[in-house]
């Protein structure tokens, strides 16, 4: 019977342990969020490019795959003088998977409108993740589309 208590209680232990790292990846995944949103903000491409992993694809809805830090800044860089601003990210799922995550979310950023006006974009976006050897996490893929 013991042995039925000691298994059940390390078995608890660990699930509580593996609970607490999902926890505190979400933050540190949600945190690298805010800085990605915080950067595109103060249309600071380059600081949005530091955000992606050496060999980092973006993929956005067009016909073009954009490759590594220097054309993902310059990608940016154009949507950010296009006028764009306000950006949010919100995680709907979150799946981390040793040194490799997914987040599906959605985002939404004020833009340009017909006529002069601003109108407010929605989407929903997913990127994959790596674990750096620093402890943070890049984007290697990310994509998403615009709902309107």
């Amino acid at each position: 019977m013991d042995r039925i208590v000691l298994m059940a209680t390390a078995l608890a232990v660990g699930l509580g342990t593996s609970l607490a790292h999902a926890q505190d990846i979400r933050a540190t995944i949600e945190a690298g969020n805010a800085k990605w949103d915080a950067a595109f903000n103060k249309k600071d491409a380059a600081g949005i490019a530091a955000l992606y992993a050496a060999d980092a694809k973006l993929l956005p809805p067009a016909k073009v795959v954009v490759s590594g830090p220097a054309e993902i800044e310059k990608f940016f860089k154009s949507i950010l003088e296009g006028g764009f601003a306000d950006h949010k990210i919100e995680i709907v799922d979150l799946k981390v998977e040793g040194n490799l995550a997914y987040q599906a979310g959605r985002w939404t950023a004020t833009g340009p409108a017909q006529g002069g006006t601003r109108a407010t974009y929605t989407g929903s976006l997913i990127s994959v993740l790596e674990k750096q050897a620093d402890g943070s996490w890049k984007s290697r893929a990310h994509t998403w589309n615009v709902a309107n």
